[in-house]
């Protein structure tokens, strides 16, 4: 914010802290709710808050919304749209480098599944983490080739069920990690999502057709989209599939020659 409302701690004042702890040691369910404009350095409260809300400036709305989202009349379903920070001068991008900011993709390219103790990461949440009253397992995640060559495509598919015993929507975040660039490339992106309702029990088989130009490429230094021959790595939920781009080298186009 410029003017009104600057601040120069991103801490979550004392004041406030110490309403938190007072509900907190009531001994009665409690749920942190944040409502700003920015995201503001909880971690000294978080700990002990079994679930946290965090709400933006929810509008006219928000009150209803969040009142009927607390009593358990709607079930939420969204989904962190940013890495929550843990200290000031420690966010990090959903697609950040693989250092000590991350603690689920240490795996990343070939040679790395095994690292040893995992360092803390600086993000409170990750990008993506939503809470729900029911529960979702992903499983069988498919590939309809493990070689992609040319402009063709590959179709991923992946089993989704609700495990709990309540309806609820569930948003399949679909990500994709190009493991070796001639320009460094991000840990992971996120390339497709899809919402959809489920009934208590029910499953059903979601899709993320690959497409190499639009899924696969990045811009060159030059600004023109470089598509490089080399493994890719796909992540939806707890699964993850390794499949190959074959087609580049193939389809690399003549360099201009003068006259």
């Amino acid at each position: 914010a410029e003017g009104l409302g600057n601040i120069n701690d991103l801490t979550l004042p004392d004041d406030q802290q110490q309403l938190v702890r007072t509900a907190q040691s009531s001994g009665k369910p409690t749920i942190m709710i944040m409502i700003g404009g920015r995201p503001n350095i909880i971690r000294p409260v978080a700990e002990n808050s079994p679930a946290i809300i965090w709400a933006g400036l929810p509008g006219f709305g928000g009150a209803q919304a969040l009142a009927e989202i607390i009593s358990g009349k709607t079930n939420p379903s969204g989904k962190l749209p940013f890495t929550y920070p843990q200290a000031a001068g420690h966010v990090a991008n959903y697609h950040h480098d693989n250092n000590e900011n991350s603690l689920e993709l240490s795996d990343f390219g070939v040679g790395f599944e095994q690292r040893g103790n995992k360092a803390k990461a600086t993000m409170l949440t990750e990008y993506g983490t939503g809470l729900s009253y029911t529960t979702f397992r992903y499983s069988n995640l498919q590939l309809s080739d493990s070689v992609l060559s040319g402009s063709g495509t590959v179709r991923a598919t992946v089993r989704v069920t609700n495990t709990g015993t309540r309806p609820g929507k569930e948003a399949v975040l679909w990500f994709l990690t190009d493991e070796v660039g001639r320009i460094t490339r991000p840990v992971r992106l996120l390339k497709h999502f899809e919402k959809q309702d489920f009934k208590p029990g029910e499953s059903r088989e979601l899709t993320f057709t690959i497409q190499p130009g639009k899924d696969l490429s990045y811009p060159a230094a030059s600004g023109q989209r470089l598509l490089e021959d080399g493994f890719f790595t796909l992540r939806v939920g707890d699964q993850q599939q390794r499949f190959r781009y074959a087609g580049a080298t193939a389809q690399a186009p003549r360099p201009a020659t003068g006259r």
